[in-house]
């Protein structure tokens, strides 16, 4: 590599000005990931190299510990089935294209790819996969597991969001969008067409996930736009407010007795807990970071099984390496 100097004006850098560096600035001929960070009276210059790692880790049926279920540079993961067997997942680095790549692991079969778009859900019967695709315009799109060609989830007058998750009819899915003019709500959509139905208040908040449905698809837990958990009926009965979930936190998925829910709450470690639906105890179920924690920045998404078993959740990781570079020319 060759560091060349150049008298010209360039961009503050670290809080300093122009002036600091008396005109002079550090470039690369190549493309390296290079940043200065500093120069010195004697001219000396540090440099930091950094390289950036998104990956998942988790703990499948049969692992007695966490183990990498990573597969290119950017494995993101998007859900879980309820026994644990079978993982969604995209790919959002240089190997996952444009517009994301979504890939499917199945427990003792090899990676297999669906398609274009962001993971979102994957179907009860595991058949089929929903994913975001945002490029042109934001649109759902249908994956066939197996079989069968990739179908777009046609949403007549709704703009959707990426956030969605099917029923446990496999036949409907409960998305996230807004009406021209509208806040974001959440609809309920049949997968063979029609007009959606809205089933939630306008301005919830769809970080994602931001919703779990209720194991007999009856009961959607959202945050609404006063940052509480609260309960809708997908039959357009009364909400009601989940006491248990506290600022910040949002729903992962109800537990199999459908009692109780998973919520978590992005901090470093990322923090799981259980909350009563009709006690609101809030509980500690997992802390989770990866057992090395050096360099890593987030978690960014959590999936776990209804019966709290098994579960998966992607990091990313940041490392850099400093070089002090001496007699510059």
């Amino acid at each position: 590599m060759r560091l060349q100097i150049y008298s010209q004006a360039n961009t503050p850098t670290n809080g300093r000005t122009a002036a600091d560096y008396k005109g002079l600035v550090v470039a690369w001929r190549n493309g390296s990931a290079i940043r200065l960070q500093d120069v010195a009276p004697n001219g000396r210059v540090l440099l930091a190299r950094g390289g950036s790692r998104v990956g998942t880790l988790g703990l499948l049926p049969g692992d007695t510990r966490e183990r990498d279920l990573s597969w290119l540079d950017y494995s993101f993961v998007g859900d879980i089935s309820s026994d644990g067997r079978t993982l969604l997942f995209d790919e959002e680095g240089e190997a996952g294209g444009a517009n994301y790549t979504v890939y499917l692991r199945k427990s003792g079969s090899p990676v297999v790819k669906l398609g274009e778009g962001a993971a979102l859900s994957l179907s009860a019967d595991t058949q089929w996969a929903l994913a975001a695709l945002s490029a042109p315009n934001p649109l759902l799109m249908l994956l066939p597991t197996g079989a069968g060609q990739p179908r777009r989830l046609e949403i007549p007058g709704v703009t959707p969001s990426q956030s969605g998750a099917w029923l446990p009819d496999n036949k409907n899915v409960v998305l996230a969008g807004n009406e021209p003019g509208r806040g974001v709500r959440l609809y309920v959509q049949s997968i063979d067409g029609g007009k959606p139905r809205a089933v939630t208040i306008e301005g919830i908040d769809t970080a994602f996930p931001g919703f779990a449905i209720s194991p007999d698809g009856k009961l959607v837990a959202a945050i609404g736009p006063d940052h509480k958990g609260v309960l809708f009926p997908l039959d357009g009965g009364e909400s009601r407010p989940i006491a248990g979930i506290v600022n910040g936190e949002f729903p992962l998925r109800f537990a199999a007795d459908g009692k109780s829910i998973f919520v978590w709450k992005r901090d470093l470690p990322a923090r799981v807990y259980t909350v009563g639906l009709e006690t609101g105890k809030h509980e500690l179920w997992k802390e989770l970071m990866p057992l090395d924690p050096s360099g890593v920045e987030r978690i960014s998404n959590v999936v776990v099984t209804p019966d709290g078993k098994s579960y998966a959740y992607t990091y990313s990781r940041l490392l850099s390496d400093l070089f002090v570079v001496e007699g510059l020319k």
